[in-house]
């Protein structure tokens, strides 16, 4: 299995000196992100701008990552182990290097979205295990965006407009999709 980027016609992205590969997002400018495999055989987070070779985004100290979204200035969302062995969301710097999100008082996070403005979501545990849907807007820390009743909830993208949108646990333990906008989950 190979990323490839289609215009008009499959075009291999490379790898990261392993076997396997797969795309997750693409931006406005043609930049891919994904995950692949490195000659290690540790899944990499990794980007590709238009007509570059693919370049590892990285890691939070372990050894694998997951690249999940893409905006237009090249900023890349997703995950990492960290040296604990527990995973974190993470976003690319200007330089693209992931940083870590943090979490929300638990020790994991996952990100799945971002906007251009480089806010990012996803899901972050909290200190009671439980899973929140977060948002984290540039120099800001992890918000916890709360469920539409129940124990649980997961982010999984956000607009330019800082609409979010997921899924949530309601009272009666069924899962329903919310949208989040200015601070009210629907």
């Amino acid at each position: 299995q190979r990323a490839i980027l289609y215009d008009k016609r499959p075009v291999a992205l490379g790898t990261l000196g392993g076997d396997q590969g797969f795309t997750r997002g693409i931006n406005a400018n043609g930049d891919v992100v994904g995950t692949a495999q490195n000659a290690s055989g540790y899944w990499r987070a990794f980007i590709v701008r238009r007509g570059e070779r693919m370049q590892d985004v990285g890691t939070l100290g372990g050894n694998s990552s997951y690249g999940a979204a893409i905006n237009n200035d090249g900023q890349v969302a997703g995950f990492s182990d960290t040296s604990d062995g527990y995973y974190r969301a993470f976003v690319s710097t200007p330089g693209g290097e992931p940083r870590d999100l943090g979490t929300l008082g638990g020790r994991i996070s996952y990100a799945a979205g971002i906007n251009s403005q480089g806010a990012v979501v996803g899901t972050a545990a909290l200190a009671n295990g439980y899973r929140h849907a977060f948002l984290t807007v540039p120099g800001g820390s992890m918000q916890d965006l709360g469920t539409l009743g129940g124990r649980v909830s997961s982010a999984s993208a956000i607009n330019d407009n800082g609409v979010v949108v997921g899924a949530s646990e309601t009272p009666d333990r069924r899962w329903h999709a919310f949208m989040w906008n200015k601070g009210k989950m629907v």
